[in-house]
């Protein structure tokens, strides 16, 4: 039998997916999630929720699909999302190319759709349309969840903190008080912004923008929790020379171990796909990996990132 735009394998798939995940969302405390994960091979999307909004990331597939095909999978998902309630101006479609340096971080579009979504206890800012990344990773909210249940009484240190959602889970965990570091301002600011909306005290909970190894080597004072997951690689024209994770993640690692306390916890993160932990930091620290309690069930399918903890003894 024939498959109409009525019914195809994709509209099936997010519609039998939403009823699935919605109450599970509800369970989970959030507003936002992934639907759809490249869950059809054929189909080279994910399709993320963020309250009565989705936006859809047409995957980086060179050559593999023509723009015929991705406009009808696109009306697919339309049709789709449509009966789901999602409106046509709630619909952000973004198109994601192979990354480097900070390009997943340049502005797409001036019409700015900001909007607030809840996750557990939290507010937190997201920008549905500006940029290719919204400013919520979606894959670490088991991090985040961890830091609010961990955070309480401790003393926290937030790397590469982007727009501070960690942050602002270990504040309203309870943590005594917090620094988050990131080179940028904008983010910076957009930090700032999920603090006030959380009504979290920038007098105990600090912004600083430096270079996050800078600052690890500079400074002296130590942390009981840490939290670092830096960029894969960027050329930033804010840092003296290029950073690779795959490179340096031993030295920044050693540096970030240097600033916790004893009996401090380090979680590192990284979403490069083909990433290897050097053998002798591996040991010398004894990181456990945790990436299979780190990846929520909406992330289902290519591992989004990998996670270790490692304890300062």
């Amino acid at each position: 039998m024939e498959t109409t735009m009525n019914d195809t394998p994709l509209k099936n798939r997010i519609l039998k997916k939403y009823k699935t995940l919605k109450k599970w969302a509800k369970t989970e405390e959030t507003e936002a999630y992934r639907l759809i994960n490249r869950d059809i091979p054929e189909y080279p999307f994910t399709i993320d929720l963020y309250g009565p909004c989705a936006v859809v990331h047409i995957g980086a597939v060179e050559g593999l699909d023509s723009p015929d095909k991705i406009k009808t999978q696109l009306d697919e998902i339309r049709l789709a999302l449509s009966e789901l309630g999602i409106q046509e101006k709630d619909l952000f479609i973004k198109e994601r190319q192979r990354q480097r340096g900070d390009s997943q971080y340049q502005r797409l579009d001036r019409a700015t759709k900001l909007m607030e979504v809840k996750e557990g206890k939290a507010l937190l800012q997201v920008n549905l349309s500006d940029f290719l990344d919204t400013g919520l990773f979606l894959d670490h909210r088991p991090l985040r969840k961890k830091m609010f249940k961990e955070s309480a009484g401790k003393k926290v240190l937030n790397l590469f903190c982007y727009t501070g959602s960690v942050t602002v889970q270990a504040a309203l965990g309870g943590a005594k008080s917090s620094l988050s570091v990131d080179m940028s301002n904008t983010y910076l600011d957009w930090a700032q912004r999920n603090f006030l909306l959380n009504g979290i005290s920038t007098s105990k909970h600090a912004l600083l923008r430096a270079d996050a190894l800078d600052y690890l080597v500079s400074e002296k004072e130590k942390f009981d929790i840490i939290f670092l997951d830096p960029p894969s690689f960027s050329n930033s024209k804010k840092m003296q020379d290029a950073f690779d994770i795959q490179r340096d993640h031993p030295g920044l690692i050693a540096a970030a171990i240097d600033r916790l306390s004893v009996g401090g916890t380090l979680y590192f993160s990284t979403n490069k796909k083909k990433f290897k932990f050097d053998e002798e930091l591996l040991e010398a620290c004894d990181a456990k990996e945790i990436t299979y309690l780190s990846v929520p069930k909406d992330f289902a399918g290519p591992l989004p990132h990998k996670a270790w903890v490692i304890k300062k003894s």
